[in-house]
């Protein structure tokens, strides 16, 4: 692995801390390519003491592509799931902090709006403010994003979606959390669910919402690297569960239970700089 440089916004800042960006990459280089070229449209991996991006099943291809954007690269002949994938990516970083997305999450805002955020997430972080912070677009997730759908049915004006929360009491509870996707004020209509941190960026303020309210996704998040290793990864291994994707463990599933709910954690939610935009195609 490379050595860091200690040049990104944690060394920057004098947090005591470095930060790194890792892309867990999976066949469709296109995607890959994409995103890549999105990062450096934007000189966006100057924010970063390391970008590493790890390969399943990779191929000399692969690797290639990764050198040509300047970027480090590791990797596996075999597929290892979305949970190995991830695991491997967090060994393959060196940094305190981290940035984790999959090959199609390009950037779509600026470096300044980019920056702005990622400082501020990495104040909520340092202070443990909140333990994850979603970098995903608010108002451009992009595609596979369903929860919206679900958000939107329950808390809608309907009779339907009043019958919904009246039946369901719990499970409309559990989505509130996705309010700042969905509604222009979320921390009025969910004042006690969606608090608001004194942070903020051009685009708007950043979030705090307790797990209870919000599910753990695997889709463009910030954390501490120790963490994500010790308390995501380490439990999702472990976890007494049988569904699998692909006969892999995914670590949404995992994750998405009552130790996700029930452990006191915060996550932070900006505006968010990354969408999920698939231009390449896995096979499936």
């Amino acid at each position: 692995m490379e050595s860091l440089g200690r040049t990104g916004l944690g060394a920057i800042q004098g947090k005591g801390g470095s930060l790194g960006l890792g892309i867990l990459s999976w066949k469709d280089r296109l995607s890959l390519e994409n995103a890549l070229k999105s990062y450096r449209d934007q000189n966006f991996l100057s924010l970063f003491d390391q970008t590493h991006v790890f390969f399943a099943e990779q191929s000399p291809e692969d690797h290639a592509l990764a050198a040509q954007f300047g970027v480090s690269s590791s990797g596996a002949d075999e597929n290892l799931g979305i949970l190995g994938g991830f695991e491997a990516l967090g060994q393959a970083m060196q940094t305190d902090y981290i940035i984790l997305v999959e090959n199609d999450c390009p950037l779509i805002e600026s470096f300044a709006e980019a920056k702005k955020q990622i400082e501020a997430s990495l104040r909520l972080l340092s202070k443990n403010d909140v333990q994850v912070v979603r970098l995903r677009s608010l108002r451009e997730p992009g595609e596979l994003f369903n929860t919206v759908d679900k958000y939107k049915r329950m808390h809608g004006n309907s009779v339907s979606s009043f019958l919904r929360r009246l039946v369901r009491p719990r499970k409309a509870w559990g989505l509130a959390g996705i309010a700042p996707y969905v509604e222009e004020h979320p921390h009025d209509k969910f004042p006690t669910q969606v608090l608001m941190t004194n942070e903020a960026s051009e685009l708007g303020p950043i979030y705090k919402i307790d797990t209870r309210f919000l599910n753990w996704t695997n889709q463009s998040i910030m954390m501490k690297r120790e963490f994500f290793l010790n308390q995501v990864i380490d439990y999702a291994k472990t976890a007494k569960t049988t569904r699998r994707v692909n006969g892999f463990r995914n670590l949404e599933i995992e994750m998405n239970s009552s130790y996700w709910r029930n452990n006191d954690w915060f996550v932070g939610v900006p505006q968010g700089v990354f969408t999920h935009r698939r231009v390449g195609n896995r096979g499936y």
